[in-house]
C-alpha cells in the first residue's frame, strides 16, 4: 500500500488471482491442501465471481477445495455466476439433526465443561434436544439457555430450572425468527401469513405459489392493502425467491417449496394473524366467513 503523489489518494497493488499464487508457490511445494470455507456465499458480489470461477473449475493445479454455506438460494446465485458444476453430490441441505445427535451434541458439552449429571432427576441433554426439534440454531439457543442458568446457579446442574431454559430458549428464538422477518416480509405480514396457512405440509409447486402471491397481494396504492402488498416494483417471482432467501421456503427433495422450520411457520402466521379479513377485490363475491375469523396458533 502506497500514496499516489498527484493525488494524495491511497494506492494499493493489484490483487493476486490463482494463477500468480501458482506461479509463485507451484502445486507440487504445498505439502498438505487447504480447505477454503467462506460462509453466507449467498450475498457474493460480482466483482468475487472470477476468483469463485477459478477455484470451480480448478485450472490452476493448487490443492484448494472451498466449501461454501449459505442461505436456501445459494446455489441459485452460485448458478449465476457461472458455477454450473454444482450436481447432487456437492449440495447438501443441513435440514435438522436426528434425537441421537441432538442428544449428543447437549451431553458433549456438558462432559466438557465437566458439568456431572449423574442422579440429576431432569435428563438434560434429552430435553434440551426435544425443545430443538433437531434444528441446528434451535439446538444451539438452547444449550445456551442452559449454560447461562448453570453459570447463575454456580455450575450446579440441580438447581438450574428447567422452566427457565425453556423460556431463555423461546426469546432467542423469537429474537432469530424477528431477524429474519425483512421490510417485505413485514409490509405483506398478512400476505405471507396466509401464503403459510394454505402450504400443503408437503410443499407446493413454485407456479402454484406464485399465483397465490399475485392473488393475494393488492397495490401499495389500495387503502385496503396494508400487510397485503409487495414491495414497490416487486413481483411474485422476486418474492418467492425473497421468502427463500430469508428462510420460509427451501425446495425439498421432492422439488417442492415447503416451510423448512415448522416453528418458523407458526411464527410467520402468528406474526400476520390474519387479524382482518381477506381483502375482498372489487366486484367478486366476499371471501368465505369463515377465513375471517383469524387464526389460533400454538408455536412448537
Amino acid at each position: 500500500t502506497g500514496v499516489d503523489g498527484r493525488t494524495e489518494r491511497t494506492v494499493y497493488p493489484e490483487a493476486a488471482d490463482l494463477a500468480a499464487l501458482a506461479r509463485a508457490i507451484p502445486g507440487r511445494e504445498w505439502t498438505r491442501p487447504v480447505c477454503l470455507m467462506v460462509d453466507e456465499i449467498q450475498a457474493v458480489t460480482a466483482e468475487a465471481h472470477p476468483m469463485l470461477l477459478a477455484l470451480h473449475t480448478a485450472n490452476h493445479g493448487l490443492p484448494v477445495v472451498p466449501v461454501y454455506a449459505g442461505l436456501g438460494d445459494a446455489a441459485d446465485r452460485l448458478e449465476a455466476a457461472n458455477l454450473t458444476r454444482l450436481g447432487s453430490w456437492a449440495t447438501h441441505d443441513i435440514g435438522a439433526l436426528d434425537a441421537k445427535e441432538a442428544v449428543e451434541a447437549v451431553d458433549t458439552m456438558l462432559r466438557e465443561f465437566r458439568v456431572g449429571q449423574k442422579g440429576e432427576r431432569v435428563h438434560w441433554p434429552v430435553l434440551v434436544a426435544a425443545v430443538s426439534e433437531g434444528w441446528p440454531q434451535h439446538l444451539h439457543n438452547g444449550m445456551r439457555a442452559l449454560a447461562e442458568q448453570l453459570v447463575a446457579c454456580g455450575g450446579r446442574l440441580a438447581d438450574v430450572d428447567a422452566a427457565m431454559v425453556r423460556e431463555r430458549e423461546e426469546r432467542f428464538r423469537t429474537a432469530s425468527y424477528r431477524r429474519r422477518r425483512s421490510d417485505g416480509i413485514r409490509d405483506a405480514r398478512f400476505l405471507v401469513a396466509e401464503l403459510m396457512r394454505q402450504l400443503p405440509a408437503e410443499g407446493g409447486e413454485g407456479s402454484t405459489i406464485k399465483r397465490q402471491i399475485r392473488s393475494l397481494a393488492r397495490s401499495l396504492d389500495d387503502p385496503e392493502g396494508d400487510g397485503w402488498s409487495l414491495p414497490k416494483n416487486r413481483d411474485e417471482e422476486w418474492f418467492l425467491k425473497h421468502l427463500v432467501h430469508q428462510g420460509a421456503l427451501q425446495l425439498n427433495e421432492n422439488d417442492l417449496y415447503s416451510c423448512p422450520i415448522p416453528s418458523f411457520r407458526s411464527y410467520l402466521m402468528e406474526m400476520g394473524g390474519l387479524a382482518r379479513p381477506l381483502p375482498e377485490p372489487s366486484g367478486k363475491e366476499p371471501p368465505d366467513r369463515k377465513r375471517d375469523r383469524g387464526i389460533s396458533i400454538e408455536i412448537s
